[in-house]
């Protein structure tokens, strides 16, 4: 694949102009970055760094939680459902990944020292089997605690490739002077789960969206199917994590190459490019599909011969796995160009060559545009049902169901069968999330936060869904990874 682990293309740019013909035209492109598939690469173990968080406070004394917790903990790290009944399954957790784990309530404590999985031995068990329940919950401590441990490895030269990454549990709201998300975790990427109807999503969302591309998962039903639903995605996610610090800049040049026959001095004539950065990527998962909308202006076309647009596009990452291991540098152009003898307009779409008509919207493109709308008409919900208004909430996802059951109507498959199904469903959960004050008080606005967190961040995340209808931004190894978490039967 041209480019390395990371691919950067233009995909589509619409055929659109906003201004009059001789104003300034308002555009829209869309890039698409694609991962390898790890088996792709060669030398393609990065080790994480880390850290869980566990909420054990006096709460999670109430139905067995902290048990329960206990019980997924040893899951992902050695992959025993039950202990003692002779079930196992695949560990999360590689034994050569490095792992902490820090419990908070009234303070926090650093339980199990940052070492490789191998390394901890029985001691990981006792520590974890010995967890007890009981005090306030000062999550700052706790959080605080885990970036000074990720920090703290920066300075060993061991750890220099792994992913840093920190999970934090909490089944309720902090207290005890707790200001968890004064919490400076920019640097590092947290992963959040809510269970139980107390939890903060307020907090815990903000927390995983302030990091580098983390997510809030909630779970309503504390049983260790669901936490380890919410934790799978995420252990999937940190260990096929092929590239970090992606930076696209979009240079956006615009001329006029004049014909020979004009007879003018100066044959081609061009103004000045325009620089678009797009916000950086902090990790990159394998096998799988970004799409960024780059909005642009351009200068108006003018004099005789073709009007002529070049788009180049720089991109920087740096490799997690295989052999690029220093910063990768990558560039690449697209030229279109448009015939003013047709439009003064701005033609865009095709790729190079002479362009004299509109484009079709490709499936993908018009998927995502779908899926943007779809995260937006969420947010409008959220507000709504905050404003304690679910009547303008219940009438929004009404409407926005009924669009996508049109589209899954198509008989010519305009968009995506299977985004638009899980979206689909993501709107059902919705509407019993808002279906009740009770109900969106108890588990609903844990249900809507996690949905416009996987959106915002293109990353599975779990919802409170037992069945695990809504697998947007899975790719098929996750899906099998979900699916062995849901085989547990207690």
């Amino acid at each position: 694949m041209v480019g390395g682990l990371v691919t950067v293309e233009k995909e589509w740019w619409p055929s659109q102009n906003n201004g009059a013909p001789l104003q300034e035209s308002a555009a829209m492109m869309v890039l698409k970055v694609t991962t390898l598939k790890i088996e792709q690469v060669p030398d393609n173990k990065a080790n994480m760094n880390l850290v869980l968080v566990v909420d054990t406070s006096g709460s999670m004394g109430w139905y067995n939680r902290l048990d329960k917790v206990k019980r997924a903990m040893k899951g992902i790290l050695r992959g025993d459902w039950l202990p003692g009944t002779g079930k196992k399954g695949d560990a999360w957790v590689r034994e050569a990944d490095w792992v902490s784990i820090i419990t908070f309530s009234d303070t926090a404590q650093v339980k199990l020292d940052m070492k490789p999985l191998s390394v901890h031995g029985k001691k990981l068990d006792e520590i974890v089997d010995g967890l007890q329940a009981g005090g306030w919950t000062n999550m700052q401590d706790g959080l605080e605690k885990a970036v000074k441990v990720i920090e703290d490895l920066k300075k060993n030269p061991i750890n220099k490739f792994h992913i840093p990454a920190i999970i934090l549990l909490s089944d309720g709201a902090e207290n005890n002077g707790s200001k968890a998300m004064d919490v400076d975790v920019s640097r590092v990427l947290v992963d959040t789960i809510g269970f139980g109807s107390k939890h903060d999503d307020k907090v815990l969302a903000a927390i995983s969206k302030n990091s580098a591309r983390g997510t809030f998962h909630s779970v309503t039903d504390v049983n260790d199917n669901g936490l380890l639903q919410a934790l799978s995605p995420q252990l999937d996610f940190l260990k096929h994590i092929v590239a970090t610090d992606l930076v696209v800049t979009v240079q956006v040049h615009r001329g006029l190459r004049r014909s020979e026959q004009s007879g003018t001095k100066n044959p081609e004539e061009w103004y000045e490019p325009k620089h678009i950065e797009l916000p950086t990527v902090r990790y990159l998962h394998d096998d799988m599909t970004y799409r960024f909308w780059v909005p642009f202006l351009l200068a108006p076309p003018t004099g005789d011969g073709k009007d002529e647009i070049v788009f180049t596009y720089y991109w920087t990452y740096k490799a997690m796995v295989g052999r690029e291991k220093n910063l990768s540098v990558k560039k690449k152009q697209d030229v279109m160009r448009t015939n003013p003898p047709r439009t003064r307009a701005l033609i865009m779409g095709g790729s190079a060559g002479d362009v004299g008509g509109d484009q079709e919207m490709p499936k993908a493109i018009r998927t995502e545009e779908t899926r943007r709308n779809h995260l937006q008409m969420i947010k409008q919900v959220k507000k709504h049902a905050d404003d304690d208004d679910l009547v303008k909430a219940k009438a929004m996802l009404a409407e926005g169901l009924n669009i996508l059951h049109q589209l899954l109507c198509l008989t010519d498959y305009q968009v995506s069968r299977k985004a638009i199904t899980h979206m689909y469903f993501e709107v059902e959960g919705l509407l019993d999330a808002v279906d009740s004050a009770d109900e969106y008080k108890s588990c609903g606005h844990g249900y809507v936060a996690a949905c416009i967190s996987s959106h915002e961040q293109q990353r599975h995340v779990a919802r409170g869904d037992a069945a695990c209808r809504v697998r947007l931004f899975c790719n098929e190894r996750m899906n099998d990874y979900l699916n062995q978490a849901m085989e547990l039967d207690i």
